[in-house]
């Protein structure tokens, strides 16, 4: 677990369950609505700041030592005991870039079932409407 004091008070505000070992790093998103963990589990942690709550779990090759935001808050990277650096877009229209610049075609109804393991493929988006 992770625990967020208040310094003013010296009272607990959240506890952050969800690692199964030593937390090593903790970093606040600049808008304080997010903050981020990495530990010995070989993981980071995502978190909303207001209910504690996990919001993304981001795996690694080994333990990670120390997670940092940027300083708008639209990346997150993350340092591992495996000598690696991975950096998060953490904003939708970045992703949503991203994977415009990676995918050219929607998947046929086969891939879509396949992948997605689902019995009716979702309609194909408006590109427009990703905006």
């Amino acid at each position: 677990t992770a625990k967020v004091w208040d310094a003013e008070t010296g009272k607990e505000v959240l506890t952050l369950r969800g690692h199964s070992g030593p937390v090593y790093s903790v970093a606040w998103r600049p808008d304080r609505k997010r903050l981020a963990t990495g530990s010995l589990d070989n993981s980071a942690k995502v978190w909303d700041a207001e209910t504690g709550r996990g919001v993304l779990t981001l795996s690694h090759s080994g333990a990670v030592y120390s997670v940092a935001w940027s300083p708008e808050g639209n990346r997150l990277a993350s340092a591992s005991g495996a000598a690696t650096v991975q950096v998060y877009a953490m904003d939708i229209h970045d992703l949503m870039t991203l994977a415009r610049q990676r995918v050219t075609a929607h998947p046929s109804v086969e891939g879509c079932m396949r992948y997605l393991n689902v019995d009716k493929c979702p309609p194909v988006p408006v590109l427009s409407s990703w905006y």
